[in-house]
């Protein structure tokens, strides 16, 4: 038994210090890749900048926490948004706040559980993106409760939300 034991630790001794064999060298480089649709929104995506997401994390917890003023502080001059329900505007930085003032007033409290969130690049064109998908739970002040899964696409611009796009799923409780 003890031949067998010695025996197993040399051979695992001699196999964990034989030198390493060169690996092929690899590219960090997108292979050659042939898509078989147009994508009408083109170029280049890369990993984005971290700050962009904790811009975002920021913005809604904010937001959920029912502090509009707060989370006023993380949006661009002009708020460009498409809702879950298909609605979309282009709004001043005021009339962006009004707006979130009185649809965060129509509920007692809000919760926000993140499923996946990173910030995504298009290096070709310079944009700079946030993507997030939650589910988000609405207590309204009428005593309903509404639950949704959603995926969100924030566009950022110099650190701040420049424009928000929104797919939204209600939850059936």
């Amino acid at each position: 038994m003890k031949t067998t034991l010695a025996a197993l630790a040399l051979l695992g001794f001699v196999a964990c210090n034989q030198p390493a064999t060169e690996k092929a060298a690899t590219s960090t480089e997108d292979a050659a890749v042939t898509l078989p649709a147009k994508i009408m929104y083109e170029g280049k995506a890369a990993i984005g900048n971290m700050a962009n997401l904790a811009t975002v994390m920021h913005w809604n917890k904010f937001m959920i926490a029912g502090q509009v003023d707060s989370a006023g502080t993380l949006i661009a001059d002009t708020l460009t948004t498409t809702l879950g329900d298909g609605k979309s505007m282009t709004l001043v930085h005021d009339s962006a706040i009004a707006m979130l003032k009185q649809w965060r007033g129509t509920m007692d409290s809000a919760n926000q559980v993140y499923g996946a969130a990173f910030p995504v690049d298009n290096t070709t064109k310079g944009d700079e993106w946030v993507l997030q998908w939650t589910t988000e739970t609405y207590h309204l002040k009428t005593g309903k409760t509404e639950k949704y899964s959603l995926f969100e696409s924030y566009r950022m611009k110099d650190g701040k939300i420049r424009e928000i796009s929104q797919f939204a799923r209600p939850v059936l409780q």
